[in-house]
């Protein structure tokens, strides 16, 4: 069997973590849920999130993705909702080749 790996993100709030995830992908599918932990899939992979980590560590969403789209609209997606959370904007456009 080949090696596989889940990517945990760690927080106080597991499902708030989650949906903030499911704004940003269409292909956002929810796996389980407890009040441990929420498991989704999204770009092919499987994600945690998992409540209770050390009290002075708060959720944040920087982990990189580095994401190939076909239309503008989708990367627009993302940029909608990093703004609707009050997130500066970073992203820089390619032209089309």
């Amino acid at each position: 069997m080949a090696t596989q790996f889940s990517i945990c993100l760690w927080g106080q709030n597991a499902k708030g973590m989650a949906q903030y995830y499911q704004e940003v992908f269409n292909d956002f599918k929810l796996v389980s849920e407890n009040p441990m932990a929420v498991v989704f899939e999204m770009i092919g992979k499987r994600f945690m999130c998992l409540n209770n980590c050390t009290p002075n560590l708060n959720f944040n969403e920087k982990i990189s993705f580095v994401l190939t789209v076909d239309t503008q609209d989708e990367c627009m997606q993302g940029r909608r909702v990093r703004s609707s959370y009050g997130q500066k904007d970073q992203a820089k456009f390619t032209k089309k080749m």
